[in-house]
């Protein structure tokens, strides 16, 4: 049965700009609904709340602000059927996320009074999405995410796209002037890629992988039924039950930083144990103990310079020697050069070989007999939108990375049927410290996304039974690339050259 942990503020006053407190709670209609979707479903609930105390409905929402007479009275009639549950709480701090299969936040005022600044649910929001699976928040409820941190004291639902209650929508509330702040404003403040529909007060629901939002009270149907639906469906989505990788190690290259440390999070939440690779060692330590502490698991430290000559095969060793069984690799490692290929310095051309296609190509071949012994993991290679064409101004990078999509997509048509799973990731232009390194962001083309919107399809692509052996991640940086492919190659050549500059 599928398992829910419906979050519910605790306030029942939202204090204003002059000190004033204004009588909230839930907004009725965002738990009744959403509530009587899941039941209907046949899901099981958990509500909780800040300390177990029991939530007050907002006064506001039963009254004409709450829609048509028939309607109010419809949802009255269902929150007295679920009293007992709403009454008798379990407190926030004494539940697992981790056991529900969604994590649901209703709104209603009262989210921007407790859960905007809590840090148990700020903490709870962390987790879930670094694990993947699915969260669910309406309305006001995304001030919860406000709370939450990470590790290194950003927002973790930086660069997310998400929506909430709009400005419009809030100052349609007479007492909006006296607010402290709004939370349209907030999100973008943080750092979320905001989002919302072009006519206020209707239903408008954004969905980022596993992450799911609501614009406002009319968006509570909605909501719901689109999580019923992509938590029932058959066929694979990114809102589905996540694969475990639990009882399976996993060698994540690149682990430092960007992709790599985003996709080591991720299956530590899944249960995987981790051997964490890069040349950073304060780095990986760092990571290492985080996912020791959050999820639990083991996570092995390696310090190595991929760019060195048998670096490969010294890691294979000291994995042979330590008696650490691979069953997945991910070579997340990798650095890109943004010159013309004459100026560039000969050796930094020989590193970024050594690395993107060497130590990737050698470590590949020395641990492919592991992983189809196993049967139960997967080979993933990070290539990029650059592999789909020739790069000027990062000649030696694209072709690079030309090699690992081509590489990639061979072992996989080599191992079909094996049980291994086989994966070239394309990210576009991705923030992380890639750009710091090639030299400056006006080497960028495409749309940026964040490391957590590459990682969610390349999750959601692992776990598919007949999934692709190579996929670009975002749909504009797909468009382009399979534009380049089909474009004759001198107006490619010139498009990417007058866009690179």
């Amino acid at each position: 049965m599928t398992r829910v942990l419906f979050v519910v503020s605790a306030a029942d006053g939202w204090t204003l700009a002059d000190g004033t407190v204004h009588p909230t709670g839930y907004w009725a209609e965002e738990v009744a609904e959403p509530h009587r979707v899941f039941r209907k479903a046949g899901w099981d609930i958990t509500v909780a709340t800040p300390a177990g105390v029991a939530p007050t409905v907002d006064k506001l929402s039963l009254g004409p602000a709450g829609g048509l007479p028939g309607t109010r009275k419809k949802i009255r009639a269902y929150l007295d059927s679920i009293a007992d549950e709403l009454n008798h709480p379990v407190s926030l701090d004494s539940v697992d996320e981790a056991q529900f299969d969604l994590v649901f936040y209703p709104g209603g005022h009262a989210p921007m009074e407790d859960l905007a600044a809590d840090p148990v649910s700020g903490e709870l929001l962390t987790r879930r999405l670094a694990s993947g699976m699915p969260l669910a928040l309406l309305c006001h409820a995304p001030a919860a995410i406000l709370a939450a941190r990470s590790p290194d004291g950003s927002n973790p639902f930086a660069g997310r796209r998400m929506t909430g209650l709009s400005n419009t929508e809030e100052h349609l509330n007479r007492f909006s002037r006296k607010a402290k702040w709004l939370l349209e404003d907030r999100m973008i403040e943080a750092g979320v890629e905001y989002d919302k529909g072009l006519l206020p007060l209707r239903p408008y629901v954004v969905v980022d992988g596993s992450l799911y939002t609501g614009q406002n009270p009319r968006s509570a149907t909605a909501l719901a039924t689109r999580l019923v639906e992509a938590l029932q469906a058959p066929s694979t989505t990114t809102g589905r039950r996540p694969m475990s990788y639990r009882g399976t190690t996993v060698l994540v290259t690149g682990a430092s930083s960007g992709l790599g440390a985003e996709l080591a999070r991720r299956l530590a939440a899944r249960g995987a144990s981790l051997v964490l690779v890069a040349r950073r060692r304060e780095r990986l330590d760092e990571l290492a103990a985080e996912l020791a502490r959050v999820h639990a698991v083991r996570a092995e430290v390696v310090t190595a310079d991929l760019s060195a000559p048998g670096a490969s095969g010294r890691l294979v060793a000291d994995l042979n020697a330590a008696r650490i069984a691979v069953d997945s690799l991910a070579n997340c490692a990798g650095f890109g050069l943004g010159d013309d290929f004459v100026d560039e310095d000969p050796e930094r051309i020989s590193s970024l070989i050594a690395v993107n296609v060497t130590a990737l190509t050698e470590l590949t071949r020395l641990l492919l007999p592991h992983l189809l012994a196993s049967g139960r993991g997967f080979l993933l290679n990070v290539a990029s939108t650059a592999a789909y064409q020739p790069t000027p101004g990062m000649a030696v990078y694209g072709a690079s990375k030309a090699y690992v999509l081509s590489l990639t997509e061979a072992i996989a048509s080599e191992t079909r049927g094996s049980g291994l799973r086989v994966l070239a990731i394309s990210p576009g232009p991705t923030r992380t410290e890639f750009f710091d390194v090639a030299g400056g962001e006006d080497l960028a083309v495409g749309r940026f996304q964040s490391p957590s919107q590459v990682i969610d399809l390349v999750l959601d692509v692992l776990q598919r039974r007949n999934g692709p052996a190579s996929i670009v991640s975002g749909w504009a940086n797909r468009l382009s690339a399979r534009a380049a492919t089909l474009a004759p190659r001198r107006l490619t050549l010139a498009v990417v050259r007058r866009t690179i500059g």
